[in-house]
């Protein structure tokens, strides 16, 4: 009889903390760790600049904000935010970030992903495990196409000052090009997105400039330079790194 006493309560001890374990133990939606076409505005809204996710060795996401924090989850409960820091380039582009709560680095491959060449592949070590993936930099669908400037600091541009009427830029995030004219000759560059900025390639043009104002904020201020970018209303803002900013209107 004692030995029937023993018996069960070894079985009802194992049984309870099979039961402890299993309440303990986080689930998580496999489906949660990849980018959806209708999350690009929510995260942009919440400052998200960049966002990669994976699958390897577990589902994982990474959403970065260049002007705040980068943020890790992953399904095993691994969970760690670093402030964000300057890269490291070296072929690759590195962040990296050490404290008392953990160790992250990020790694920008040079290398695009398998089947979407607009992703980069995405390296995240946290505390030692290494977790790889894809990502994207973020951008505001509503911004491309035709816009014509409107302001400069808020000042009204007039349309009479330029041959051929108000300057205006032509974006297209997919080509990743700028087209436009400088109210007389045709403007063209390069860019790319990332997050809320826009990162242009060196303006050209053809022609003399009618206007020195909008030449010199295009030259100094725009060509091969990061231009921050935000909408009030349909209304599309520059906003430059002295500080200036222009305005634009959709055509």
């Amino acid at each position: 009889m004692k030995d029937i006493v023993i018996v069960f309560v070894v079985l009802t001890c194992l049984t309870a903390c099979n039961a402890t374990k299993k309440t303990i133990t986080p689930t998580y939606s496999k489906t949660s760790a990849k980018p959806v076409a209708d999350s690009t505005a929510p995260m942009m809204a919440t400052g998200t600049d960049f966002f990669a996710s994976g699958t390897v060795p577990v589902p994982w996401q990474l959403k970065m904000d260049f002007d705040n924090r980068f943020s890790f989850t992953a399904t095993n409960g691994e969970a760690l935010s670093m402030p964000s820091v300057m890269p490291v380039k070296n072929g690759n582009t590195t962040y990296s970030y050490k404290d008392r709560a953990g160790e992250m680095k990020i790694i920008f491959l040079a290398t695009p992903c398998i089947g979407n060449e607009r992703a980069q592949q995405v390296n995240t070590e946290v505390n030692g495990v290494l977790y790889t993936g894809c990502g994207n930099y973020l951008f505001d669908k509503k911004i491309n196409g035709k816009w014509v400037m409107q302001t400069i600091n808020g000042k009204a541009l007039n349309a009479a000052q330029f041959a051929k009427g108000l300057p205006q830029m032509e974006l297209n995030e997919s080509a990743e090009t700028m087209v436009g004219t400088d109210g007389c000759n045709a403007i063209n560059s390069t860019m790319k997105f990332m997050g809320s900025r826009i990162l242009f390639g060196n303006i050209t043009t053809k022609g003399n400039q009618c206007n020195n104002q909008v030449k010199d904020l295009l030259a100094k201020q725009v060509s091969s330079s990061m231009v921050s970018y935000f909408f009030k209303g349909e209304t599309l803002f520059f906003y430059l790194a002295d500080d200036s900013n222009i305005s634009f209107k959709k055509k």
